[in-house]
C-alpha cells in the first residue's frame, strides 16, 4: 500500500489503541456516510490487491505499543460473512500468543548474540559442556585452542576430548565433579588440572558449577564451566588501568611498569637515567597513591585491575 493512503488509516489505529484486548474495528465504522468503495484507497486496493472489505484486532493489552491483526475480505464481499467473524475470534488467542513469544523470542536472540559477542573480547578460553563431555557453546579463544593446540578439541560428535588417552579420565572427572558439586560448594574444592605442552602449549583446565535452576533457559540446565587457558599465549601483566585509575604521574606510572616486571631500584634509575633517590621518591608515591605495603601487594593490585580482556579486530 502506498504511504500517501496512511492517512486514511489514522483515525482507525486511534480508535483500536483505546481497545480491551480482542477489541476491533471495522473499516467502515469510521467512514460515516463516505462511500470506502470510491475512496483512494480502497480503489488501490480493490484493483490491485482483490480486496475490500477489512476489519482489525487488537492483539495485546500492554500500554507500550499496540500489537494487531488485519484481515481482508474479497472485493466480491460487501460485508464481512458472519462465520468467518466467528473463525477469527477462535484464531486470535493463538495469534496474540505467536506474536508474544516472537517478540520474547527476538529479545532473548539479542541478548544472546550480545553476550556471545562479549565473550569472545575474553582472551581465556570459556566453554560450557554437559557431563557427558557435548559442547554446548564456546567463546572464540575456546575454539582456537582447541582447533590450533588440540591437546583437548572437539570429537566429531560434538564432545570434548583429550589428545592423550591418559588425560581423557582426567577431563571427564572434572566436568562430572564440576557438574554434581552445589553453587555453594565450589569454593570448597579444587577443580583443576595442567596439561603440559610437548608438542603444544601447556594448558590450565578448570571445571566450574553451572546450573540453570529456575529453567530460566526453557529446561533444567546441568552443566560445567570450564575454563582453559594456553599458558603460551597469556596476556602481558599491564599496568595502564591502574595508573589511570590512581592518577599517577607520567614518571609514577613509568615507575609502576618497571616493578611490575621485576626491575631492581638500580635498574630502574639507569633505565630512566635518573638518580637512586629519585627512583625512591617515585616507588614510595606509588605506593602511597595505591594504598600498596610492597612490591606484591601492588602486583595483587594490578593483577585485580587487569581483567583478560582485549579488542578483537
Amino acid at each position: 500500500m502506498k504511504a500517501t493512503y496512511l492517512q486514511h488509516q489514522l483515525a482507525l489505529w486511534r480508535r483500536l489503541t483505546k481497545k480491551e484486548k480482542f477489541g476491533f474495528e471495522f473499516d467502515e465504522a469510521y467512514s460515516k456516510n463516505i462511500d470506502l468503495s470510491d475512496r483512494e484507497d480502497y480503489v488501490f486496493r480493490r484493483n490491485n490487491l482483490g480486496i475490500l472489505r477489512g476489519i482489525v484486532y487488537k492483539l495485546n493489552d500492554d500500554r507500550g505499543w499496540c500489537d494487531s491483526v488485519a484481515m481482508h475480505f474479497h472485493k466480491s464481499l460487501n460485508r464481512i460473512p458472519d462465520k468467518a467473524l466467528s473463525s477469527i475470534s477462535e484464531l486470535l488467542p493463538h495469534l496474540s500468543k505467536s506474536v508474544e513469544l516472537s517478540r520474547t523470542f527476538n529479545l532473548l536472540q539479542e541478548r544472546y548474540q550480545a553476550v556471545l559477542t562479549a565473550l569472545d573480547h575474553v582472551t581465556i578460553g570459556l566453554c560450557i559442556v554437559k557431563p557427558d563431555g557435548q559442547l554446548v557453546i564456546a567463546n572464540a579463544e575456546a575454539n582456537r585452542i582447541f582447533d590450533d593446540i588440540g591437546s583437548i578439541r572437539v570429537s566429531s560428535s560434538g564432545r570434548l576430548v583429550a589428545r592423550k588417552p591418559e588425560i581423557e579420565p582426567v577431563l571427564a572427572a572434572t566436568i562430572r565433579k564440576a557438574v554434581n558439586t552445589p553453587a555453594n560448594k565450589t569454593d570448597e574444592y579444587d577443580n583443576a588440572f595442567h596439561l603440559p605442552g610437548d608438542n603444544s602449549s601447556p594448558l590450565l583446565v578448570e571445571g566450574i558449577h553451572l546450573r540453570d535452576s529456575s529453567a530460566e533457559l526453557g529446561e533444567p540446565l546441568n552443566c560445567a564451566l570450564l575454563t582453559v587457558v594456553d599458558l603460551d599465549n597469556t596476556r602481558p601483566l599491564s599496568t595502564d588501568r591502574l595508573c589511570s585509575a590512581y592518577a599517577l604521574s607520567g614518571s609514577e606510572a613509568a615507575v609502576c611498569k618497571l616493578m611490575a616486571e621485576g626491575w631492581t631500584k638500580k635498574e630502574m634509575a639507569e633505565q630512566r637515567n635518573v638518580s637512586p633517590e629519585t627512583i625512591k621518591s617515585q616507588i614510595s608515591a606509588v605506593y602511597r597513591k595505591t594504598n600498596s605495603r610492597n612490591r606484591a601487594d601492588l602486583v595483587r593490585l594490578i593483577l585485580q585491575t587487569t581483567p583478560p580482556v582485549a579488542t578483537i579486530d
